[in-house]
């Protein structure tokens, strides 16, 4: 069991936008897109709740294999395998700050 813990993050959802591909002047490609995820739920009261989550993601790593930007499309179903990463930093008025970001990979 002591293998069992991963950082593991799952986003299923649609594709807001057909994805974005950025080339850097360093030579390195992001794609960028938002995925809007369905979060719909009962109160106790009987309430339905419709909710959408809207996720901006970039995709950095091996963003050009496969030309993957060709298969974000507005619409699109699709599921990402994330890592969450935690960057903090204290802002010029002494206040710290914590930013949670997904790392999202493509598999070859």
């Amino acid at each position: 069991m002591k293998n069992f813990a991963r950082n593991t993050l799952i986003l299923v959802g649609s594709i807001g936008k057909d994805a974005e591909k950025v080339e850097l002047e360093n030579g390195k490609t992001v794609i960028k897109f938002t995925l809007a995820t369905p979060n719909n739920y009962i109160k106790q009261d009987g309430e339905k709740v419709e909710r959408v989550d809207r996720h901006d993601c970039e995709i950095w790593k091996n963003s050009d294999k496969a030309g993957v930007a060709n298969y974000l499309t507005k619409g699109s179903l699709v599921g990402l395998n994330a890592q969450l990463r935690y960057n903090s930093y204290t802002q010029t008025h002494g206040k710290k700050t914590t930013i949670v970001k997904s790392d999202f990979f493509i598999h070859s």
